[in-house]
């Protein structure tokens, strides 16, 4: 079984199920998902994408796929799970908050 991940690069979440699973893919986000899934969702390595189109409702007439098409486009597929940036730099573990120049001013008691 191969595996891919999905990156949605659109603004709004799709959601499918395939064998009574859900895959939601969120907007900016990763997904890694079987083949199958890849296949069933968004047709992939299928010429004809009319029928994923219009499962989605984003191609409801031919004149509609050129636009549909557009928003697949968002959707992308790799093999090779995506290059995370600066993930060399180690999170912050601790906050020392920077001294301050504030003086603060109190009563002197005096011995009595």
């Amino acid at each position: 079984m191969t595996t891919y991940y999905v990156t949605n690069n659109s603004d709004t979440v799709l959601t499918d199920s395939w064998d009574g699973k859900p895959f939601v893919f969120e907007p900016g986000k990763t997904l890694e998902v079987p083949e199958e899934i890849v296949v069933h969702v968004f047709g992939y390595h299928a010429t004809d994408k009319s029928q994923y189109l219009a499962r989605f409702g984003w191609a409801k007439t031919l004149n509609d796929i050129p636009e549909g098409l557009k928003k697949l486009e968002k959707f992308v597929i790799s093999n090779t799970p995506p290059v995370v940036k600066n993930h060399s730099i180690p999170p912050v573990v601790e906050r020392v908050p920077l001294p301050s120049n504030k003086r603060v001013g109190g009563k002197v008691l005096s011995p009595a």
